[in-house]
């Protein structure tokens, strides 16, 4: 389950990168440097807030906040096609970075958590698992992302990722966690 999540979020958010940057370029009108400036803000959001949905995750759990974090990407994504300025450009990008440090924080703690549940003490074999997830959706986001993007949209392409998102969110919420992967009560 970790791994699918993480192969999905990070799928999606892999493929805002190139395609929002394309989008703010050509629909938008931005140039090289408020584009970065719109990323980098969204970086010192996220630079804040991983710390902050890490002790979160302390207190739900790693699997419950990964895929909270997971379908909250899938609901932010049709607001990044609002985009029409610079200025809610830099709002909008940061608003829906909170819903992607809400997923990556947490993960690698769930993945450690799903390992140490087994009695196994394979973490390297779960981290190689959990990193060859994020490359798999490196490598499949921005391809499919950009296929679509180029073929409609931007907001098409929010709006055909979104539920896909939400749907794969909610599909892995259904999947029994093991006893051992819910927090303890404090």
């Amino acid at each position: 389950v970790c791994a699918i999540a993480i192969a999905v979020g990070g799928g999606t958010v892999a493929m805002l990168e190139p395609v929002l940057s394309l989008y703010f370029a050509s629909e938008i009108g931005l140039g090289p440097a408020r584009i970065g400036l719109v990323f980098g803000a969204g970086a010192v959001v996220a630079a804040f807030l991983h710390p902050v949905f890490g002790r979160v995750a302390d207190r739900v759990g790693g699997r419950r906040l990964t895929l909270a974090g997971l379908a909250a990407i899938g609901a932010t994504l049709p607001l990044l096609a609002l985009i029409s300025s610079f200025g809610n450009a830099v709002a909008i990008y940061a608003f829906s970075v909170i819903a992607i440090s809400m997923m990556i924080a947490p993960s690698l703690a769930y993945m450690a958590d799903a390992v140490a549940l087994t009695g196994d003490q394979s973490f390297g074999v779960a981290y190689g698992l959990y990193n060859f997830a994020w490359a798999l959706g490196l490598l499949v986001g921005p391809s499919v992302g950009a296929a679509i993007y180029e073929r409609t949209s931007f907001a098409t392409l929010a709006w055909v990722w979104s539920p896909a998102v939400m749907i794969v969110a909610l599909a892995l919420s259904r999947v029994a966690p093991s006893p051992a992967s819910v927090p303890p009560r404090r």
